[in-house]
């Protein structure tokens, strides 16, 4: 079990990097989430707009966080992920256990902030007063008591805004004999075929992330992999997860491989940053059993059935080897292949091995000086040959240079 590093009391870092507040409050605790109004906001870059009326909760619908106000006000806002920001909270003795929101609004406008946290809160026993409102102010940390904590938000009333988040001192581990946060996250899969149509070479790819349940760019995650190809799978995902813990991926199935075999859980990673497994099973199996696991015990576990498969199969759409006038897509793409194909080396391989290159015409290609030298040596060849030979060279080409075949095949 990895131990959270433990900071130097939080009496002696305060004077120096952080203010905390020290009224002796308590925060309530609660067992119910205020749902409130769904918002959508506008999104100009990594600025979201909020356009707040007073009389109810709004809820953002893309990042969870909630505003009441006191009169109609547009709230704008980032999300932060800057190592200074991290080194600062740290080196006042606390961890960041939520995102961290730059928010920009008129002053005395807003009278109650829900920020979103990560933590599951049964793990923490009795005492939740270690958890803060924390916000930068003068290049320093300073450190409020809740109003309320509940299993998803700490809400704050009249607060004053710049870089804000949950956050929770890291000492308090100390007095509890513990060296762990406990975190509510959720495993998220992705799914996606690879050369479909082949069924010799075809594979199940899934990619597997580990993030907190409250992860305002999930959304993001979902379009960027939607438009890599995958799929989301909708599986129960939910579990408890140890922040800086590390996890061992497991799968059964035929033909299998897992990069990397371990992930690090991290709490507050970019969403360009969070690192993945990728998951390669053969086109063979009937289903795929996956698990999480760390060295002492399972934390997860999930499979696709064969009734997943099969119907993941069917969201694939056949591809038209062949366009309207009868030109096959290599010789139709020919020019656009030799400029924009660059991993070769594979491609290659395969083809020697499936014999549609001879022993000396794999050494002709593999000796040109340049990519685009090699990849003229093969059309020499491929050329020559029939309709198999060709849908195998395309699937081979897209399985090892999928961004450049799909982004042809949308040309079409």
């Amino acid at each position: 079990m990895k131990h959270l590093f433990l900071e130097p009391s939080i009496d002696i870092l305060s004077e120096k990097m952080a203010r905390v507040d020290l009224d002796g409050t308590t925060p309530e605790i609660s067992t119910l989430t205020e749902e409130g109004n769904i918002i959508s906001p506008s999104v100009r870059g990594k600025t979201y707009s909020l356009e707040v009326k007073p009389g109810q909760l709004c809820c953002c619908s893309k990042t969870g966080i909630k505003f009441q106000v006191k009169s109609p006000v547009t709230i704008e806002y980032e999300l932060e992920y800057g190592k200074d920001y991290m080194k600062q909270i740290k080196d006042s003795g606390y961890k960041l256990v939520g995102p961290l929101f730059n928010i920009t609004v008129e002053p005395d406008v807003v009278s109650t902030v829900h920020l979103p946290h990560y933590l599951y809160l049964e793990g923490l026993g009795r005492d939740k007063t270690s958890i803060k409102y924390g916000h930068f102010k003068d290049e320093k940390v300073h450190f409020k008591t809740p109003t309320s904590i509940n299993s998803s938000y700490i809400v704050l009333k009249n607060p004053t805004f710049s870089r804000v988040g949950a956050m929770i001192r890291s000492t308090f581990f100390l007095t509890l004999r513990k060296r762990s946060i406990q975190i509510e996250g959720k495993v998220v899969l992705y799914f996606r075929i690879m050369s479909p149509h082949n069924e010799e070479i075809k594979e199940y790819r899934t990619h597997l992330y580990l993030v907190p349940c409250k992860n305002p760019d999930l959304q993001k995650l979902d379009e960027k992999k939607e438009k890599s190809g995958f799929n989301k799978i909708d599986k129960p995902t939910s579990t408890i997860l140890i922040a800086g813990e590390t996890y061992n991926v497991n799968v059964e199935g035929p033909n299998t491989s897992v990069i990397p075999e371990s992930l690090k859980f991290k709490m507050n990673n970019p969403i360009n940053d969070l690192p993945f497994a990728e998951i390669n099973v053969g086109g063979s199996a009937k289903s795929i059993s996956l698990k999480l696991a760390t060295a002492e015990k399972s934390v997860w576990t999930g499979a696709l059935t064969r009734a997943d498969l099969e119907d993941l199969s069917v969201m694939v759409k056949p591809i038209k080897q062949t366009d309207e006038s009868g030109d096959h897509f290599v010789m139709k793409h020919r020019a656009a292949l030799i400029q924009r194909i660059i991993s070769i080396k594979s491609v290659v391989d395969e083809l020697y091995k499936e014999k549609i290159l001879a022993h000396e015409e794999y050494d002709t290609v593999c000796s040109a000086p340049t990519p685009q030298d090699k990849m003229r040596t093969i059309y020499d060849s491929v050329s020559r040959l029939g309709k198999k030979e060709m849908d195998f060279f395309h699937e081979v080409l897209k399985k090892h240079n999928p961004g450049v075949i799909k982004d042809l095949e949308a040309k079409r």
